[in-house]
């Protein structure tokens, strides 16, 4: 496995450790959902806008 992979793993371990020290599971499950919904919606507006490239560039083709 790689090195960056297993270090980043065992970051998030020790967050979610703390975190929980800190706050109830319930708001640790909402806030690790919130960091995935966000993470998605990035990732979808990037490829969106990876899409509207492609077409301009086509578009500037067909002229």
């Amino acid at each position: 496995m790689n090195s960056c992979i297993v270090k980043a793993n065992w970051m998030s371990l020790k967050i979610q450790s703390t975190v929980k020290k800190v706050l109830p599971v319930k708001k640790v499950a909402k806030l690790y959902k919130a960091e995935e919904d966000f993470k998605r919606k990035l990732i979808d507006m990037i490829q969106d806008r990876k899409e509207e490239r492609r077409q301009d560039k086509r578009e500037l083709r067909g002229r």
